[in-house]
């Protein structure tokens, strides 16, 4: 209960700490992630061991509603993804961030998010999961259209709310998001927003795979995804823009994986998912980079940038590298398993 509920009353510091200057606001928005993280951690032995923890509380006994968290294995992972990469990208966002920009105000939309994506992956019941899916669909809204003052990021942040309140598995659309501050897209590209709807098909996994209907909806709308989105990101010039539509065809991968309907293609799936939340939050953070320091995302004009940015430039490589499944990088293990499956299906 407490992982879940730290997030939101958090969310109290970092609007008050901004007056004490901005290492203390980021500071206090780390401690309340890394607190979340710890108290996680602490329970993973037993998670990875077999046990799973479950924590009820009665709401409307007479209806049979509970509020009721429970912890696994698929759980321990998603929130271990959105507590770890959430404390890198406050860190990032304490340096990326201008002085103009308000940063309480930033981190206190960051946390609001953090705590309903955690509540996503730890419902116990569909109702209370779609309660925190509205949540986010909210805090989301909010994060995606920080820069209001920028038409893109009212755009993005309306077309965000408009499609994960619609609900449902579009949630895939929310690559919208990179009209987001850098530190925001890193964040929902990676490891939260637009990875609900995979989390809530392999949730649903045990109970609606391996019939005809869920082999050729979600395998084929998986393949069409997969296939468009990479497509699409071909004639991308915009570093984000590129990365965004990656990011649909990596998660149709996915989807495809879980529509298989076989033990080692969900594995495969999840394994895929924990190498792209690694390689996207990296290839993210390094486009913010070179947007921040260049002034432009524009590829067509960054011929020689690794000259100038050798640093910067080699992080980008190592994960453009394991995200195009390169030897011996992790993206290669889980391409090889997707096409072994894909084979054997």
């Amino acid at each position: 209960t407490l992982i879940v509920l730290l997030p939101f009353i958090g969310a109290v510091l970092p609007a008050i700490m901004i007056r004490a200057g901005r290492n203390a606001c980021a500071t206090a928005t780390g401690s309340v992630t890394l607190l979340a993280l710890i108290l996680l951690m602490a329970k993973a032995p037993a998670v990875i061991a077999g046990e799973v923890f479950q924590v009820s509380y009665s709401w409307l006994p007479e209806l049979g509603l509970n509020v009721t968290f429970f912890l696994d294995g698929l759980g321990l992972l998603f929130a271990t993804l959105i507590l770890g990469i959430g404390l890198l990208i406050i860190i990032y966002a304490r340096f990326y961030l201008s002085k103009d920009d308000p940063m309480g105000r930033f981190y206190v939309f960051l946390l609001l998010f953090q705590g309903a994506m955690v509540g996503i992956v730890l419902s116990d019941n569909i109702l209370l999961l779609l309660i925190f899916w509205e949540l986010t669909s909210l805090s989301s809204f909010l994060l995606i259209g920080y820069w209001k003052h920028l038409p893109a990021g009212r755009q993005g942040a309306r077309m965000a709310l408009a499609v994960t309140g619609a609900g449902g598995l579009a949630m895939i659309a929310g690559p919208h998001a990179m009209a987001a501050p850098t530190p925001v897209s890193a964040y929902l590209h990676s490891a939260t927003m637009v990875k609900a709807g995979i989390f809530l098909m392999a949730r649903m996994w045990p109970v609606l795979s391996g019939t005809p209907e869920w082999f050729y909806i979600v395998a084929t709308a998986g393949l069409v995804t997969m296939v468009l989105g990479a497509w699409i990101a071909i004639f991308k010039h915009d570093l984000k823009g590129l990365l965004a539509f990656s990011t649909v065809s990596h998660l149709g991968l996915v989807t495809m994986l879980l529509g298989f309907g076989t033990p080692m293609a969900a594995v495969a799936g999840v394994f895929h998912i924990i190498n792209h939340a690694t390689f996207k939050a990296a290839l993210f953070m390094t486009a913010g980079i070179i947007d921040h320091e260049t002034g432009t995302r524009d590829i067509r004009r960054f011929g020689g940038l690794l000259n100038l940015m050798p640093i910067a430039g080699t992080i980008g490589i190592i994960t453009a590298a394991s995200m195009a499944g390169v030897i011996p990088f992790n993206g290669f293990i889980s391409k090889e398993m997707m096409l072994e499956e894909a084979w054997h299906t």
